[in-house]
């Protein structure tokens, strides 16, 4: 156990840096300023669009193993039951995000 409190303060002791200088940590701008900004515009309803699909991708992605059930003799009831309400949740939370406009692409 000393051992293991001995290395540790080692490491902390060998791993100690140096304090950051305030004038290091800015960004080297070439000695002239800039007449525009920097920054691309992002449009936020894109970001939207690809996280709805992202949702709905892993969603796409839950469905495909329900075929392998088949083979573990799973009670085709409950198969149509659970594949059914994941559906209805699917199409629910298609149409509340069509109803808050977020598919809307003309904002």
């Amino acid at each position: 156990m000393a051992l293991v409190v001995a290395l540790y303060l080692l490491m902390i002791k060998v791993s100690m840096k140096a304090p950051i200088k305030l004038e290091m940590a800015t960004p080297f701008e070439c000695g002239f300023n800039s007449k525009k900004s920097n920054r691309i515009p992002f449009s936020l309803h894109f970001f939207l669009i690809a996280l709805i699909f992202l949702i709905f991708d892993v969603e796409l992605m839950l469905i495909l193993p329900f075929p392998l059930l088949w083979k573990w003799n799973m009670n085709p009831l409950d198969w149509y039951i659970t594949l059914f309400l994941f559906f209805t949740m699917l199409i629910l939370g298609l149409w509340y995000e069509w109803q808050q406009g977020a598919l809307n692409w003309d904002v």
